[in-house]
């Protein structure tokens, strides 16, 4: 990712941030091996 390419920072952090709300990370750090603690 660009330093300065701040549009594509923000739709990738909205999307992380998604990902966190529904679960999705959650679910994705499981089938890896982690646990909630992993998420900051």
């Amino acid at each position: 990712m660009r330093k300065n390419d701040i549009t594509l920072l923000n739709a990738f952090n909205e999307k992380i941030n998604e990902m966190k709300a529904d679960g999705t990370m959650y679910a994705i750090f499981v089938d890896n091996g982690l646990d909630k603690t992993n998420m900051a």
